[in-house]
Formats: structure tokens, C-alpha cells, sequence
């Protein structure tokens, strides 16, 4: 009989004696980076922001073993890049269909009102660009598809050993809602936390959800750039 395809993400990376701190710590930094941001002056924000770029960035230069995972092929390229323009197209839409934001709104930063020196104004965009559309993907679908999905698929398990194309919907929905709740934008994130699962489960490859997360934060970056929405900065 033939067997079902399998994803490739069934870890093999050597076990630790905490294997989810590759998927985890750099995604947990993030967080609580942009949870004390608000406790230094606005005038801070380009240093404080740039500074956690830097972090996790580096957080996962250190953990980079669990990129093994990632097989980058032109199929799932191009799915990832529909999926991701999927979701920017309804993001904003969605947005204002929402009447209550369940964390609360961002605070707006309009870096051509707040910096007024062209030089360190373009360095800051080109870091807010780098933490945006690179840094921030990878960090979060480490975190929020290729640990918590898993782990809530099989909490007493060991997760990296769950096959994302044996995952539940159980876990799929509900480690979407956990994706919503960290988000303003709560109900497009929510719809956007299944799609990026679902496309990974398709193709049994986090690469996929990755390109679509990217493609995703590159075109909200662009369109706010070009509209000045600054409250989704």
C-alpha cells in the first residue's frame, strides 16, 4: 500500500534537554521587547525598536540548527506568496469591520514627523523593514505554527515529534485564537493564524508559512508607507 505523504518536520535535530527553546526564546524576547517599549519615552522608539531587531535576530543566528526544517521550492514559494497577498488583502478590510480590538490599539509612530534627520530616519525604516518583513516572520512561525500548533496538538508529547500533516483542528483554531489575542487586529489575525497553518499542512513544509508571513508584513509595510496609516506601524 502507499503510504501518505509526510512532512519534513518531524524534527531531527538533536534533542535538548529544552527542545523548545529555538522555538521559542527568540519569539519570547519579541514579545516582551514590545510589551516594555511603552515604559521608555516615544522619542526612544527607533533606539528601543532597533535594539530588538538586533536580539532576535542574532537569538536566531544562535539557534539557526532548527532551519533544517526549511526546504525552499518554487511551489511553495509561489503558494506562500498568494497566501501571504491573501492576507494582506483582507487585513485592513477586516480591521475595520471590528468594532472592539481585544490588546488594545498600536500607538501610531510617523518616523518623517519624529526624525527629523534623512539619514538616521532612512536607517531606522530600512531596520523596521529588516524587523518587520524578515525578523518577525521567522521568529513568530517558529513559535506560533512550528511549536505551539504542535504542542497543543500533543501537550504531553514531545512536540517536535508531531507531523504538522497529522495536526488537529482542535489545535489549528486554537493556537489561532492564542495568534488573534496578541494582535490588535484580532480577527483578521485570527483568520490569518489558520490560513499560514493550514498552508503549511498542506505542503508539509514551514518555508511555505514563513513566505506567506513574510510576504504578508512586506505589504502592510509598503501600504502604510504609502497611505501614512501609521497606527499599524
Amino acid at each position: 500500500m502507499k503510504q501518505p505523504p509526510t512532512s519534513s518536520i518531524k524534527d531531527s535535530i538533536p534533542t535538548d534537554r529544552a527542545p523548545w527553546q529555538p522555538y521559542c526564546v527568540p519569539a519570547i524576547t519579541m514579545f516582551i521587547a514590545a510589551s516594555v517599549a511603552p515604559w521608555f519615552p516615544r522619542a526612544s522608539y527607533p533606539v528601543v525598536y532597533s535594539l530588538e531587531v538586533v536580539i532576535v535576530a542574532a537569538l536566531l543566528v544562535w539557534y539557526r540548527r532548527v532551519f533544517h526544517q526549511l526546504k525552499w521550492t518554487l511551489t511553495g514559494t509561489i503558494a506562500g506568496i498568494l497566501v501571504g497577498l491573501l492576507v494582506f488583502a483582507f487585513w485592513i478590510p477586516l480591521d475595520h469591520l471590528t468594532p472592539v480590538h481585544l490588546s488594545g490599539g498600536r500607538e501610531a509612530y510617523n518616523p518623517f514627523a519624529a526624525i527629523p534627520r534623512g539619514s538616521i530616519r532612512d536607517l531606522f525604516i530600512l531596520l523596521r523593514f529588516t524587523g518587520l518583513a524578515l525578523v518577525a516572520p521567522v521568529a513568530e512561525e517558529l513559535f506560533w505554527r512550528s511549536f505551539l500548533v504542535r504542542y497543543i496538538a500533543k501537550p504531553d508529547g514531545d512536540f517536535s515529534q508531531v507531523d504538522i500533516m497529522q495536526v488537529n483542528w482542535t489545535a489549528i483554531v486554537g493556537a489561532a485564537g492564542l495568534f488573534a489575542v496578541a494582535h490588535p487586529e484580532w480577527l483578521s489575525a485570527w483568520l490569518c493564524g489558520i490560513l499560514y497553518t493550514v498552508t503549511w499542512r498542506r505542503a508539509g513544509n514551514l518555508s511555505v508559512a514563513i513566505t506567506a508571513h513574510v510576504v504578508t508584513n512586506l505589504a502592510l509595510g509598503l501600504w502604510i508607507m504609502h497611505s501614512h496609516q501609521w497606527k499599524y506601524w
